[in-house]
């Protein structure tokens, strides 16, 4: 389990599209997909949980070591909005996404307009 994920309480059974599943009658058509895509269908279930998990750790990593910021920001502002962004990813994941729809809504908002501005 990764340090982010264990965290916020998450375990291995959370990621269920990595589970070595060899004994259903379907791993064989899923390790020919992961050949072919990189992944398998799997990650297709639940995709808006896949591509949170995919980018909560990361956004989690970037807040802690950036350095640059929005022009016309703030280290201590832009480190705020990440925040917010990272909180959305992490309801998302811990299942308080429905409990609090306006701060994942606004993180995923800000998330959206600041999408250009994650890198470092």
């Amino acid at each position: 389990m990764y340090h982010y994920e264990k965290a916020i309480g998450l375990t291995e059974d959370f990621f269920f599209w990595k589970k070595d599943d060899s004994s259903d009658e379907r791993s064989a058509l899923w390790e020919k997909q992961r050949q072919v895509f990189g992944f398998d269908e799997r990650e297709t279930w639940g995709l808006n949980i896949v591509i949170a998990a995919f980018v909560y750790p990361r956004l989690k990593m970037f807040a802690e070591n950036t350095n640059s910021v929005p022009l016309g920001m703030t280290l201590t502002e832009w480190r705020g909005i990440l925040g917010k962004m990272e909180r959305a990813f992490e309801m998302i994941l811990t299942d308080y996404a429905e409990t609090h729809c306006e701060d994942v809504e606004e993180g995923l908002d800000l998330f959206r307009k600041y999408f250009f501005n994650l890198w470092d």
